[in-house]
Order: structure tokens, then sequence, then C-alpha cells
């Protein structure tokens, strides 16, 4: 991709007409663009097939053309979303792996950890719908 070092007040109307397109937001990540970090981005890249026609031009942040190198808006858009899938899926699993040590490391740590403390007291009575058992003491 070519860099531009300079911007004649002719290519500047171009910019700003290309950028009216999109109300001045970046087509590929819909946040604001200026004028010194604007490029023009192919839709349909020109390496397949895609036209030089205005039609086929939208403003871009130079980032955003970069990373979208020569995809089509779709697979761009398809890969971003699995990066971003990707992310969220190891965040989550750093987040619960890390909940798990910290469960582990306070049972460890625990003085009270003794099983004949923690047991909790037998009910006595029978559960709903059990027949009670009749001792002879009971009469």
């Amino acid at each position: 991709m070519k860099s531009r070092k300079s911007t004649t007040p002719e290519s500047k109307g171009k910019l700003f007409k290309i950028m009216s397109t999109t109300n001045g937001i970046c087509y590929l990540c819909g946040q604001p663009l200026n004028i010194e970090d604007i490029t023009i981005d192919h839709v349909v890249p020109k390496s397949l097939g895609g036209s030089n026609d205005h039609h086929n031009k939208l403003p871009v942040h130079s980032v955003c053309n970069k990373m979208k190198s020569n995809m089509t808006y779709e697979q761009f858009i398809l890969q971003c979303s699995q990066i971003v899938n990707n992310a969220i899926r190891n965040l989550v699993f750093s987040e619960v792996h890390k909940l798990v040590q910290d469960i582990k490391n306070r049972n460890n740590n625990n003085p009270s950890n003794d099983k004949t403390q923690n047991q909790t007291p037998r009910n006595s009575y029978p559960k709903r719908n059990e027949p009670r058992r009749i001792e002879k003491n009971d009469l």
C-alpha cells in the first residue's frame, strides 16, 4: 500500500468527499476519522478483481486498512469475530482457572479441614413419606 506523504488541496477535497459517504466514520471500525489518519479502502480488493471506481472506495483508518489487507469486508469481519471469540474464551478460561486455584488454595490453607468437624448432624426425624419404625419402647 502506498503511504501518503503530503496532501494537496485537490486530494484533500477527494478525501472529504469520500469521508462524507460514511459521515466521517471509519467503514471498518466505526470510529471517527481525522484527515491525518485516513486511507481509502477498496471494498472488493483490486487484487481480487475490484475496480478503482468510487463505488468501490470507502474511508478507513490506516491501521484498519493494514489489518484488512486484501480480504473482502466479509472475510475481514469473520476473522475479527473469530479473534474476539478466541479472546473471550481465553479470558473466561483464565478467570475460571484463577477461581479454581483460589478455592484450592483456601481449602489447603484452612486448618479446620478435618472431615469430622465439617460433618452435619444427622436428623433424627424420618424423611417425609418414609414409614416410621416403631420400637417397643414407643408403645
